[in-house]
């Protein structure tokens, strides 16, 4: 859309390619909002792309800051890569920062915006079409104000700019100098004039889609590449834990005493690294050893529990990974109770395939917020002293070998020299 170079309205054009910052700059765009991923609406782009799209035009770049696609409320993780990236794109150049950050009732997050646009500093900050999803545009746009956002794109809470025209009017009456007010979405030749004289903006938006088609010759039928679509825009794709447990699992082979044999270097210095470490003094130790024994048993639990010979009651030494409602439940532990109890009652391991739905009796109730399926619990026997119990557990459904509770008993007989 050429235009001339003093006409008072800015054009701003979203792009996410080098091929399209230099198509939209040498169409006239006045500034451009990088992105990657703008089918999925925009995501943060990489340090190369920027640096790539700054050498290739002579326009402003702002750089969209979004972790993911889907909705715009983020945990603490995803926020502090929102925080990461401002700082890095800000070092690397980026003319402005443009972002959205929502509570889950609808409302702007305005604690973590001011801390974006802090962190953004000098550079001004767009507030992107997040606003069009707030629950008060009204009362959204006061906020943005008082956060000190420079400019917010809007479709006037509508699907295209066109349709929300009118409440785009209002947004621009409303701020007045204090924020620019952008108008995007299905803007087009054939409509931007009549939009920016029904809404008084100063900026308009837009993304000028064009497919092509790609360069390929050879093409494989039938294989996406995308194989999992997202149900809606709200959703927010995650990684379920347990199928990647389950599918490592299902691909473990079976550890006899033959394949173990096959292993010997590996437990030979698994069993020269627990000695090292429970020659050491203090309890710091029973960390340390569980970290070498989960690492080598690939289980996210463990725990040592130590028998009071004046209580006559196992108490927990040391854990990894067990959920803090678990805690309590598992501190003093009665022998003959439950899977630790159990196996110090017996002297002999107790393992349960499945935590969650095991009937024996050997589980107690408070086992299953542990949310794992799969464990071992082996005595921790000095000759005939019992000293403790050593336990692990995995988050799928699994039946340890004999050789691999050989192997864990080894490591709780060391451990329970180490108690003397």
């Amino acid at each position: 859309m050429p235009r001339a170079a003093n006409a008072p309205v800015v054009v701003e054009v979203a792009v996410d390619s080098v091929a399209g910052a230099r198509t939209a700059a040498a169409a006239g765009a006045d500034r451009l909002e990088l992105c990657s991923s703008l089918a999925e609406g925009g995501l943060t782009p990489s340090a190369g792309l920027l640096a790539a799209v700054q050498a290739a035009v002579r326009v402003p770049v702002c750089t969209m800051v979004r972790p993911r696609a889907g909705d715009f409320r983020y945990d603490d993780g995803e926020f502090d890569v929102m925080l990461r990236d401002v700082v890095h794109l800000r070092a690397a150049g980026a003319a402005g920062i443009v972002a959205g950050v929502l509570r889950a009732d609808g409302h702007v997050d305005a604690e973590r915006l001011r801390e974006l646009v802090a962190a953004a500093r000098p550079l001004p900050v767009t507030f992107h079409r997040a606003f069009d999803l707030v629950a008060d545009p009204a009362a959204a746009l006061e906020a943005l104000i008082a956060a000190g956002v420079a400019r917010v794109l809007t479709s006037g809470q509508a699907a295209t700019a066109i349709d929300g025209a009118e409440a785009i009017a209002r947004h621009v009456a409303a701020a007045g100098t204090r924020l620019r007010v952008i108008a995007g979405a299905g803007v087009r030749p054939d409509n931007v004039r009549d939009l920016v004289q029904r809404t008084g903006v100063q900026d308009v938006h837009l993304s000028a889609t064009v497919w092509r088609p790609g360069a390929m010759l050879f093409r494989r039928p039938g294989v996406p590449i995308a194989t999992t679509r997202a149900p809606d825009e709200f959703a927010v794709r995650g990684t379920d834990g347990n199928a990647v447990a389950k599918v490592v699992a299902a691909l473990a082979a079976p550890r006899d005493r033959a394949s173990m044999a096959a292993m010997s270097e590996p437990i030979d210095t698994l069993l020269r690294d627990v000695g090292t470490v429970l020659a050491a003094t203090g309890d710091g130790r029973w960390l340390e050893l569980l970290d070498r024994v989960r690492r080598h048993f690939d289980c996210p639990v463990g725990t040592v529990h130590l028998l009071d010979a004046a209580d006559g009651h196992l108490h927990l030494a040391a854990q990894r990974g067990l959920p803090p409602p678990v805690l309590d439940k598992v501190a003093v532990i009665p022998i003959g109770k439950g899977m630790a109890g159990i196996a110090a009652e017996r002297r002999q391991p107790v393992q349960v395939c499945n935590l969650q739905t095991d009937a024996t009796g050997v589980v107690r109730p408070g086992a299953k917020l542990t949310q794992m399926e799969g464990s071992l619990a082996v005595p921790m026997l000095d000759g005939e002293q019992l000293r403790g119990v050593l336990g692990i557990a995995k988050p799928v459904a699994y039946d340890f070998t004999p050789a691999e509770t050989q192997l864990l008993l080894e490591v709780a007989a060391l451990a329970a020299a180490a108690v003397r």
